[in-house]
Parts: C-alpha cells; structure tokens; sequence
C-alpha cells in the first residue's frame, strides 16, 4: 500500500516547509490590499497614475516623509502632517523635484508645490526668507541672491537707468509721463502693456502706482526690485497679479516669477504664508495651516 508513505511524506515537507510571513507594506508596514503589494493609503501615490514619476524615487520619498507614529506623512517643508483623501485640498500630498533637474523627489503639500515651481529646494528657501524679510521688516532684496537655475530660458537684469534721463513731458503718457505715442494717452512702452489688454483700466492704475520716477522703471509691489519691461523670458520680467484671485480689478505689478509663487493666494494669505515658512526654515516653528483659510 503507497498511502501510508505518501501521507508520511507530506507530513514532512509540511514540517519542514518555511511557514509563510504576513506580506506588509514595503512604504508604512500596514497590510496590503489583497493581491496588492501596497497598503490601501499608500496605494493611490504608488499606482501608475504617477507614470512619470519612478516608482522608487516615489516610496523612497514617502518613506523619508512617513511619520509612523501619526500615521501619516509630513511635508517637508512646513512639517505638517498632509491630507490624503482629498485631492482637491490645498494641503493634499504631491510629489516636488527638489532640483527640477533631477530625478530626486520629496514629499510637499500640493499648494507648496504650486508655488515652488521651477525653483530648486535651496532657491525657494532663500527666496522664501528673503521676501519676508523685505515685507515684514523693510530689508532690500538683493535681486543677485538667486540665480534661477532652472528658469525656461536665458534672462539678463535690466541696466539701472541713470536719474533724470528722460526729463517728463507735460502732456506725456499717462503712467510715466514721458512722450507720448500719437495719438495716445501713453508710451510705446506702457501702451504694449494696456493697449487691448483685459482690465485695461486695473492695469494702467496698477502701473501708475508701480512707476518710480527716480528709477525710471517698475517696481515690484512684493520685493520692490525694478522689473524688466522688455525680456519676455526673464523672471523679473513684469506681470500683472490679482491682489485678490477671480476677482477683476486690484491689480498690482509685480515679477514673473513672485506671481507664480503666489499662485491663488490672496494678498493677506501670501503674505502670512511666507512669514510661517520664514519661521519655519529659521527657527523649525509650527506651521499653522488653519490660519491662512484655505
């Protein structure tokens, strides 16, 4: 008879068989989902939705952000802890290259995301304390602190103009009262920047208020830094900003690159915002989300 040996057999190899370890997460260490290799809350940042972003890079990012102990993971930026079942959140979990160069990634609040940008880690830092320092204690910026690394395309500061190069004309343009274009009430220069332009009135009061007669240019509202008028593809290349976003008027001029940074905050909102990353990166103090209202 073969089944005595035969049962004999499998009782062996049962004995002797590795027992099988319960699969976890390789990101947080909780279960994963069945046929899954990921937890079902690491899930949606490790699936393919993400294509152009590796797959290690991801996990090694989220690995360095997990805070176990919440049971979550932290920006690393402002440190707090990010929403993870609400992507239209403010302060939902993206993925940021610190050096848009690179492939390396970090873990951000998607609204920190936004207003980084084509800056890399180090430049939004310094950029982050170098406006605050200018908005809340009246410091100058030094528009040579950052190089732009990663900015599209070649750009050149504008020369300083020398004082009282274009003496202004009575009846000159309406912004900068220099000579006026025929038949306008505006400078070449300043009618390419309301001449057909939406909110055409916003603009040519937000200019009138920009204009610093002494320098013969623009100043940024947020650095105070002369913008560049004719580089398109320069950062300090002057834009318009809504002081308050979706809503027409209240326009302000300001560089390219600060109106990016800005994103859709409110003038009030940004501000806060910079002073609690300035805080952040200097003295590592609590970032208080609840206080910009997002």
């Amino acid at each position: 008879m073969i089944w005595p040996p035969t049962f004999l057999c499998l009782g062996l190899c049962a004995l002797v068989a590795p027992v099988e370890t319960k699969r976890r997460c390789p990101v947080c260490g909780r279960e994963p989902r069945p046929r899954f290799r990921y937890c079902p809350v690491c899930w949606p940042f490790c699936n393919n939705r993400h294509k152009n972003l590796p797959i290690a890079e991801r996990v090694r990012a989220l690995i360095e952000a997990l805070d176990s102990e919440n049971g979550g993971f932290r920006c690393c930026y402002t440190g707090m802890l990010l929403i993870l079942d609400d992507p239209d959140s403010p302060w939902y979990l993206s993925f940021d290259h610190i050096d848009p160069r690179k492939s390396r990634l970090a873990v951000c609040a998607r609204q920190i995301n936004e207003m980084k940008q084509d800056l890399t880690g180090e430049e939004f830092r310094t950029v982050v304390l170098a406006l605050s320092d200018y908005m809340v204690k009246g410091l100058p910026l030094d528009p040579g602190v950052i190089d732009f690394v990663c900015w599209p395309g070649r750009f050149e500061m504008p020369a300083p103009a020398s004082l009282g190069r274009s003496p202004p004309s009575p009846k000159g343009c309406k912004v900068c009262r220099m000579t006026r274009r025929p038949y306008s009430i505006y400078c070449n220069r300043c009618r390419s920047f309301i001449y057909r332009k939406p909110e055409h009135v916003a603009r040519s009061e937000a200019m009138i208020e920009g204009w610093d007669a002494a320098r013969q240019g623009f100043v940024c509202k947020y650095s105070g830094v002369l913008l560049d008028h004719l580089n398109r593809k320069s950062p300090w290349f002057m834009t318009f900003d809504h002081r308050f976003p979706g809503k027409k008027g209240f326009l302000v001029v300001c560089a390219a690159w600060i109106n990016y940074l800005k994103s859709d905050l409110t003038d009030e909102q940004f501000r806060k915002m910079l002073k609690m990353l300035a805080d952040r990166f200097r003295d590592g103090a609590p970032f208080d989300r609840d206080a910009l209202g997002l």
